[in-house]
């Protein structure tokens, strides 16, 4: 049988509470987990059948290895002779294994919304794009987007808009902006809250935000510098120009 570190048999055992555990690669996560899974469907007291528990992963191969392990685990527990009420245990055990949830978040999520699509009010049959499905759909937006940009018919600001194709659209080719413009859509959908990200990026250069940086009483010294001396210029000019051979004399 295998021994455990404290930690692990932790991890294993804890119960009726939210528990997060944190552990490196090759630290035996998936050993724990199955490990935890088998003592909680195979529990003398207070059982849980297998198929009343959600267990997720990265990669589909990963959900595949976690079933592989569980379904052997089960099947070397039913030896001749045991007993006969932990042997129907289980064996219950095996038979709800195909109706386990263990899989990725996603293919879970895909299942929840199959179940319930009349509540949700789409089509049964509808299909996970795949990435060039994806990518496809991405330029088509895109074309529609930059059409009705160019058209005056977005809520935009027309001379921010001309300004910024100004700056990232040469003659007929605006492929660099439409980069900027994917580059930040992509960021903005890794963050909990894309809409809140994206607001915050324009806090940093409103008035109210420059303000509370630390470079912006460098900023101001320095404004003030270079204008004072324009400004000390403009009088010596202005003086040169007076003199009784200069311009104005």
């Amino acid at each position: 049988m295998r021994k455990w570190t404290d930690d692990q048999e932790k991890a294993i055992t804890t119960r009726n509470c939210d528990l997060l555990v944190s552990a490196a690669a090759g630290s035996g996560k998936t050993a724990v987990l199955v490990e935890r899974i088998i003592r909680m469907i195979t529990a003398a007291e207070g059982p849980i059948d297998i198929d009343r528990l959600l267990v997720v992963t990265f990669t589909k191969a990963a959900a595949a290895q976690m079933l592989q392990e569980i379904r052997q685990r089960l099947e070397a527990m039913i030896p001749s002779g045991a007993d006969p009420l932990a042997q129907a245990r289980v064996g219950r055990q095996l038979a709800l294994l195909g109706k386990a949830h263990i899989s990725t978040i996603d293919s879970f999520c895909s299942q929840v919304v199959q179940d319930n699509y009349y509540l949700l009010g789409i089509d049964p049959c509808f299909t996970i794009a795949d990435d060039s499905q994806l990518k496809l759909l991405q330029v088509q937006v895109m074309d529609q987007l930059m059409a009705a940009a160019y058209a005056g018919t977005l809520a935009l600001d027309a001379a921010n808009f001309e300004a910024l194709t100004s700056m990232y659209v040469s003659g007929k080719d605006d492929q660099a902006l439409r980069d900027i413009i994917t580059g930040i859509y992509v960021t903005a959908q890794s963050y909990p809250d894309p809409d809140r990200w994206i607001a915050g990026l324009l806090k940093p250069w409103s008035m109210a935000g420059l303000e509370g940086q630390g470079w912006m009483p460098m900023l101001n010294s320095h404004v003030q510098a270079m204008t004072q001396g324009a400004l000390d210029s403009l009088r010596q000019a202005l003086e040169d120009a007076r003199q009784p051979d200069g311009p104005r004399g």
